[in-house]
């Protein structure tokens, strides 16, 4: 649904503990992550920010065919695959993610395939897994809707999101969680990144790197231009999910 994979090192431990715990928030933006307890996950994760962006920007990023350049912690989209299109806003797509981060000096990187289904008429983003492997369960919602006061050129993002490994190591729950939380502080902290260099004057398919084109495909089989790819993942029906690596 970003560059470089999460690093965890001794620097990051007081913010991954203080993760772990269940919320962070940023009391001068209003900005909160919080995790809670759910039925059969890991946990639910609740992301309220934020951004200043327009609404229909924050959706196009965030549904861009390869939105790599602008998300650290995606490394790739190596495939992005119309399933449908109602010609009013309404798609499903099915798409593979690179992503992964480090334990001390240890790169952990993985693909995972999901489907995605956004509707540019409420800014609405569903997405869950179409195959598991390295996740068990990893599903939910973004919601993108104008902020108070911010003249169309601002916006609130909610996420929502389940997560579920497909292996916890034992007393690493609190861990996992603390990851998948800066994890999702970081993707707050690229959409802010965008917002400057748009507000700076690029237009958003600059920021996608819109000059160099990759491929993506449809359903029917014919040829989408989408962004260019930042590394290879090989991702086939046959095997599964495949490690990534940078």
């Amino acid at each position: 649904m970003p560059g470089e994979g999460l690093r965890v090192g001794d620097a990051d431990k007081a913010e991954l503990s203080s993760a772990s715990s269940g919320r962070w928030c940023d009391p001068s933006s209003g900005r909160r992550i919080e995790t809670s307890a759910g039925k059969g996950v890991l946990c639910r994760i609740t992301l309220h920010a934020r951004v200043e962006m327009a609404p229909i920007d924050v959706f196009r990023l965030m549904t861009a065919p390869d939105n790599s350049p602008a998300f650290r912690d995606i490394y790739s989209v190596p495939r992005h695959k119309v399933l449908t299109d109602d010609g009013h806003g309404k798609r499903v797509v099915e798409m593979e993610q690179c992503t992964g981060f480090k334990f001390l000096s240890f790169p952990i990187s993985f693909a995972t395939r999901l489907v995605m289904e956004t509707d540019e008429g409420n800014l609405t983003i569903k997405f869950r897994l179409a195959k598991k492997g390295p996740m068990k369960v990893f599903q939910g919602v973004w919601r993108v809707c104008e902020a108070e006061g911010g003249r169309g050129r601002a916006s609130i993002v909610e996420l929502e999101q389940d997560v579920l490994p497909a292996f916890i190591p034992p007393f690493c729950g609190g861990f996992l969680r603390g990851v998948s939380v800066r994890a999702i502080r970081r993707v707050a902290e690229d959409l802010d990144a965008v917002a400057l260099r748009l507000g700076g004057g690029e237009t958003l398919e600059g920021v996608l790197g819109g000059a160099a084109k990759s491929e993506s495909v449809s359903e029917s089989g014919k040829r989408i231009e989408s962004f260019p790819l930042a590394v290879d993942c090989d991702l086939s029906d046959e095997e599964g999910e495949i490690a990534a690596t940078r």
